[in-house]
């Protein structure tokens, strides 16, 4: 059969086929949007990542360099790495000869001392000890700085030789540790280092020089006291010396042991003047009754009341009254005498008590001195410890988790806070 003749015949106004238009591939992003996800195809090497997860990804990454990091670090260095430091305590206080030092009506009320107690003291030898004086005084008497860059101590709490004298002090700072009770006035200090020798001296070295310190305060505190009382007892004795010159050239000039006691012998005097005036005259009466005023009798007692007379004026004249004068325009009268002796006199006697005065305060001020002198007193005195407790290394683990694991939350929450913000 033949199959030509079967096959239908082709139509003559159907076209050829042709060739269908190449497609142009879907391109997809690398980061879809949030909440979207790209169809897996068969042939796939791995999924893509939203950013969600790409976020979780990296805060879970970011506990490596922020937390397991430090934690391992802090871990391996507390552990394997840091040097032992044994640590001296000693406790001491500043106080009176006399015995504990009195409070005013505040610090009654309060609790705490008057302002003239030892607390001042107290923090004042405070001062010193974190100062850099102290420090210059130690290394004149020990290797200081090769006591704390010791062989035995560790890189990171070793100090450099080579460093300045302010690093040094910060470096103390962290070895070196006082602590004042305002309650009870005792000072607690705390020396650290890196054997148990050396911490001893540290200690017993910073205790010699407070206590020198101490006995310095006292000691001016009492000279200041002894030289203020002691130049106004000297101020007081020249005062008194210059009296009695001025009272003495009084006397040899006016030729008076005292004026006073003159004046009363010369009102004496006059008074005696008086009584023979006046019982001269009675006498010229009685005699005039039965005797002329030129009989001799009359005369005689006539002459006699002059006398008196004239003595009497003489006497008030010396007394008061007087016209002559010396060749200084001074009164030669007693009574001026009188009042520039009483000038001397009074001014002698002021000085002569407030002499005795000052020197009382002298005495008091020498018995007060010796009775408020400070001293320091040591209950507690540094002593060779036999165990390192320095660096606290469980404590000190603990801390460094603690802040690793702070940092790292604060850095995620910055890092959530600043994208909220920025969408």
């Amino acid at each position: 059969m033949d199959l030509k003749a079967v096959a239908p015949a082709k139509p003559a106004d159907v076209p050829a086929e042709q060739p269908a238009a190449p497609v142009a591939p879907r391109v997809e992003p690398l980061i879809p949007a949030e909440g979207t996800r790209v169809a897996e195809s068969p042939g796939a090497l791995a999924p893509v990542r939203t950013a969600q997860e790409w976020r979780r990804l990296w805060t879970k990454l970011s506990i490596i360099p922020f937390f397991i990091v430090p934690v391992i670090l802090g871990f391996v260095y507390f552990v394997f790495i840091a040097a032992d430091r044994y640590a001296v305590e000693s406790k001491f206080s500043i106080r009176l000869v006399s015995g504990s030092p009195s409070t005013d009506l505040l610090g009654s009320i309060t609790g705490l001392s008057s302002a003239g107690s030892t607390v001042t003291d107290s923090y004042i030898l405070i001062d010193f000890i974190e100062s850099r004086g102290v420090i210059d005084k130690l290394s004149e008497r020990i290797d200081l700085r090769g006591i704390y860059s010791h062989e035995d101590a560790d890189f990171y709490m070793a100090f450099d030789p080579d460093e300045t004298i302010e690093e040094f002090r910060d470096y103390l700072d962290g070895m070196i540790s006082v602590y004042y009770d305002s309650s009870s006035q005792i000072i607690t200090m705390e020396v650290q280092a890196f054997t148990p020798e050396d911490a001893k001296l540290v200690a017993e070295q910073i205790l010699l020089l407070s206590e020198e310190l101490v006995n310095e305060l006292s000691e001016k505190s009492r000279g200041d006291s002894l030289k203020n009382a002691q130049d106004e007892v000297k101020r007081n004795e020249d005062r008194l010396r210059n009296n009695r010159a001025n009272m003495r050239k009084f006397r040899d000039v006016e030729q008076d042991i005292d004026p006073s006691k003159t004046a009363e012998s010369q009102i004496s005097l006059l008074s005696s003047v008086e009584a023979s005036l006046s019982a001269a005259r009675a006498e010229m009466t009685n005699l005039l009754r039965f005797m002329k005023e030129d009989a001799p009798s009359v005369k005689v007692l006539r002459s006699k009341i002059k006398s008196f007379e004239e003595q009497a004026s003489l006497e008030r004249a010396r007394l008061g009254i007087d016209t002559s004068k010396k060749n200084d325009g001074s009164s030669d009268t007693l009574s001026a005498r009188l009042e520039a002796y009483e000038v001397l006199a009074l001014e002698q006697e002021f000085s002569q008590k407030a002499y005795v005065s000052a020197l009382a305060s002298l005495e008091h001020a020498r018995v007060e001195a010796d009775r408020q002198q400070r001293y320091l007193s040591a209950f507690v005195r540094p002593s060779i410890p036999q165990e390192a407790i320095y660096p606290e290394r469980i404590l000190n683990i603990f801390i460094v988790v603690f802040a690793a694991l702070m940092v790292w939350g604060i850095c995620v929450m910055t890092a959530y806070i600043v994208r909220e913000h920025a969408t």
